[in-house]
């Protein structure tokens, strides 16, 4: 694994990987997933072997803000880092990927205080109710809120 990695400014938690990189830690951790894929769903949550190992990676801070502590990626590295694990266990893969996609969407200072206020690794749960949104037609495709 070659690190290429950038130091934001004021970063505290070092330094920021490129998505290249997150993608080949989410790569390397396949084995431990999917040795554990079947503990994770018998007990019906991330064992705690690989819920450690995806923290130890920096896979909760992906898409949380640099600002606080995270690394600051979009969905698309969320996406890349998601897939790869999902090569190892689903859940955990799912997991990441739902944490991600919380802290990607915008939030006050406020929010982002009370979620990341003692460090960048929390892990975030929500749901979605696809019924409560609204499509509309706009120019060039389609505004989903």
């Amino acid at each position: 694994m070659t690190m290429t990695t950038t130091t934001a400014p004021g970063h505290e938690y070092g330094a920021v990987p490129t998505r290249e990189e997150l993608v080949e830690r989410a790569a390397a951790l396949v084995p431990l997933l999917r040795k554990h894929a079947a503990e994770t769903e018998e007990r019906r949550h991330v064992s705690e072997a690989s819920l450690a190992a995806i923290t130890e990676a920096g896979f909760a801070r992906v898409c949380v803000p640099v600002e606080c502590g995270g690394y600051g990626h979009g969905i698309g590295t969320l996406t890349a880092v998601t897939a790869e694990l999902g090569r190892g266990c689903a859940s955990s893969a799912w997991v990441v990927g739902v944490s991600g996609q919380i802290a990607v969407s915008p939030k006050s200072p406020a929010i982002n205080s009370t979620l990341y206020g003692e460090g960048p690794d929390a892990w975030l749960c929500g749901s979605l109710n696809p019924t409560a949104g609204q499509v509309e037609t706009v120019d060039g495709g389609v505004r989903l809120t």
